[in-house]
């Protein structure tokens, strides 16, 4: 868009992926950098990805309260999504990435709860396999839903 002036779904597609970005570090799509210049986000990002320095990149609320893992997959959907134009995938195909991602997480995050909830209930006093029949039915239905 910035050069065409033109807005498109392959324009839409980069927009995200600056939203993406957003999301992953909490700066604006126009950061200010450290000689106070001001610098378009994702050009601020790559550098830092391209090193494998995603830890600097995150925003510090998220920090130890994620997976990542998962933001680097985040990461490399917002990567894709910025592409050269002509290498650059429609929504559709980033939306399935995305959601393949995070049913992915979703069930094992889920999985580990479930395991986590059995093997705690011996201290607690509730029989293994009442706490085993209560999560089981959960984390095989969340998955479902969150691809539907």
């Amino acid at each position: 868009y910035l050069y065409t002036q033109t807005l498109t779904k392959k324009s839409d597609v980069y927009s995200f992926g600056v939203v993406l970005f957003e999301l992953i570090t909490g700066k604006p799509a126009i950061v200010i950098t450290e000689t106070n210049e001001k610098c378009d986000l994702t050009r601020w990002v790559m550098p830092m990805l391209m090193r494998g320095n995603i830890e600097s990149l995150l925003d510090p609320l998220l920090k130890g309260r994620c997976n990542i893992q998962s933001v680097w997959e985040v990461a490399v959907i917002a990567k894709t999504a910025i592409q050269d134009p002509t290498g650059r995938p429609d929504m559709p195909k980033i939306l399935s990435t995305l959601k393949a991602g995070l049913s992915m997480e979703t069930w094992l995050d889920m999985a580990s709860v479930s395991e986590m909830m059995t093997s705690r209930s011996s201290y607690d006093g509730i029989p293994h396999n009442l706490v085993a029949a209560a999560a089981s039915p959960f984390t095989e239905n969340f998955g479902l839903a969150i691809l539907s």
